[in-house]
């Protein structure tokens, strides 16, 4: 009978608390924090598909770039006309009748933009005229270049660099979504890590019980034998034991639904693994300090304005409304544009002469003008682009203020219930050290005869509820440090996936191979 209140004792022993965990055994596949989340980052679909995205925006500053790309351009031309002469054309001509001219032309330039939106072409031409004035050919080559450069209307607001500079938000916007739905993607893991736990746990809890009610029913068989308890008596604990079979069978499926779920949102080599699943990790955390974790969540708001997706988005798209109002007010400007030209001629009865007439560079030829365009009403089409244009970037600096103001607001709230759960679990710690005490004296008792043995049943009932609460206690507490590092935009950096090189934020490279 001593064996068996020993045994008993050690028992109770796997279920005292502690911040390493409630149990020895060895789990079947052990897996820790690190490995799960990691694997979920690479493997998550969810995630998958967002860095697909922001990949593919990269390309949008390039295609932007393509509007400054220069152009070669080609043209060969054949043209004829046999005509009659009017009078006027018959004094030029020496009293011809008829005219008749072949011409053939040959050009070849450059076109393009300058990034201060000037349209430029530099451009070679030959051609070759036959006609009823000349005797042969007759060869004309030029050489020049003209550049029509926008003085108001596509100019004042750097409007051609706007798709580039807008292409480049773009980009910045679809690499704070992919780091948003990295941290969901973590979060979610890690929150079900932490259900898997204390599923795990509360498994253990129940064990241990049933190991308690087997004993317990055991030794009233044998004080049954003696005539020390009576058939009431061992009738009850055969009860309790049956119930607590009934629970573990329950806790164990519950183990496994949060294995289950945790390996979804891994969707990796791990989570294909056979066997099953279970965490390493303890539930409740090695040093728990309150003095400490407030002066570090003293800094949590400044890196949330640093590091947190959603204000980062806020501020690309208030740069962006910003981009799109100076464009607009741009195009609405009267269009003033200067065109100049400079170049020179050749001329020759062969391609040769030509040429080398052209390169004495004897014979330029230039031009100045200037083009002005005014709309008659004031431009109505642009006014009211402009007009809506600033009403979206004021809708854009508010939704910047009002992320701001809900983020600071959702991390202090979550800095104290961090604290809050801290103490709960200090103190649901302390009760259940007092329900182990208390079991373990009433065991004592029993054993001299001084107890019954619903009265050890109820002690042990109210110590595993209180190992319950306190497991529950302690994954409230990782839960919200979870919830905290995700409003604060810190889970990335706490999980060592990315960090901060000069303010610029530089992912894993894991995480940005394409």
């Amino acid at each position: 009978m001593r064996y068996l209140l020993v045994w008993l004792s050690i028992a109770c022993l796997g279920l005292a608390p502690g911040p390493r965990g409630w149990a020895d055994e060895t789990p079947a596949s052990p897996l820790a924090l690190e490995s799960a989340s990691g694997e979920a980052v690479v493997n998550n679909p969810t995630a998958r598909e967002a860095r697909l995205q922001w990949l593919s925006t990269q390309s949008r500053e390039g295609i932007a770039w393509g509007d400054f790309e220069p152009s070669l351009v080609s043209t060969v031309t054949e043209s004829g006309q046999h005509r009659l002469n009017n009078a006027q054309n018959r004094v030029s001509q020496l009293g011809q009748q008829e005219y008749e001219e072949r011409k053939a032309e040959y050009d070849l330039a450059v076109e393009g933009k300058f990034l201060s939106g000037a349209d430029y072409r530099l451009g070679y031409s030959v051609s070759k005229t036959e006609s009823s004035l000349i005797i042969g050919s007759e060869y004309e080559t030029f050489l020049g270049l003209t550049v029509t450069q926008p003085l108001l209307k596509g100019a004042v607001q750097q409007a051609p660099l706007s798709a580039i500079r807008l292409g480049r938000l773009d980009t910045l916007i679809a690499f704070h979504t992919y780091r948003k739905q990295l941290m969901s993607v973590v979060s979610g893991v890690e929150s079900a890590y932490w259900d898997l736990v204390l599923a795990q746990e509360l498994a253990r809890v129940a064990e241990d019980s049933v190991r308690m009610a087997t004993g317990l029913f055991q030794d009233s068989q044998q004080r049954l034998a003696l005539g020390k308890l009576s058939e009431l008596d061992v009738t009850e604990a055969d009860t309790q034991l049956r119930l607590r079979a009934a629970e573990l069978e329950g806790r164990r499926l519950d183990a496994l639904e949060a294995a289950a779920r945790l390996r979804l949102l891994m969707a990796g080599e791990l989570a294909r693994a056979p066997g099953p699943l279970s965490a390493a990790d303890p539930l409740a955390p090695d040093k728990w300090d309150p003095e400490k974790f407030l002066a570090d969540s003293a800094a949590l708001p400044g890196r949330a304005s640093a590091l947190q997706p959603d204000i980062a988005i806020r501020r690309a798209n208030v740069e962006k409304g910003r981009i799109q109002l100076n464009t607009q007010r741009d195009l609405h400007l009267p269009e003033l544009n200067a065109r100049a030209s400079y170049g020179f001629q050749g001329l020759g009865d062969d391609p040769h002469s030509a040429l080398s007439m052209l390169q004495t560079q004897g014979f330029p030829s230039w031009s100045l003008s200037l083009d002005f365009h005014l709309p008659v009403l004031g431009d109505l089409k642009g006014g009211s682009a402009v007009e809506d244009a600033a009403l979206g970037s004021q809708v854009a600096v508010g939704n910047l203020q009002a992320v701001e103001r809900e983020t600071l607001t959702t991390v202090e709230a979550l800095v104290q219930r961090v604290l809050t759960y801290g103490k709960n679990a200090e103190n649901s710690r302390t009760v259940s050290g007092f329900r182990k005490k208390l079991l373990d004296v009433e065991l004592l008792r029993f054993e001299a005869g001084k107890s019954d043995i619903r009265r050890i049943y109820d002690l042990e009932q109210g110590f595993a509820d209180a190992r319950q609460k306190e497991l529950e206690s302690y994954n409230r507490l990782r839960k919200s440090m979870v919830d905290l590092a995700t409003s604060a935009g810190t889970t990335l950096l706490d999980k060592g996936l990315e960090k901060l090189d000069n303010g610029r934020i530089v992912l894993a490279s894991t995480l940005i191979e394409k």
